[in-house]
């Protein structure tokens, strides 16, 4: 091989590790993104099921308290 030939395989082998490396960077960022949506969706989904469960927490109780609470809304009904 020549000098001129070495010279343009050592600069193709450059070129091919920066866009490597490039591709690998977006790459990262795209997984990086897409975990961070991920995580936000599964952080929104606890909280509404948190919520979910606290209202059926509380519904739950008022509707197995065993005697009228006076000025409770739900009991004016069967007034």
């Amino acid at each position: 091989m020549s000098v001129l030939e070495s010279k343009a395989m050592e600069d193709a082998r450059a070129r091919a590790l920066q866009v490597a490396a490039e591709a690998a960077e977006i790459a990262a960022e795209e997984d990086a993104q897409s975990l961070r949506r991920e995580t936000q969706s599964k952080t929104q989904q606890a909280l509404k099921r948190e919520k979910k469960c606290r209202q059926k927490q509380v519904s739950n109780y008022v509707r197995i308290y065993p005697f009228k609470v006076p000025g409770d809304r739900i009991w004016r009904f069967w007034d």
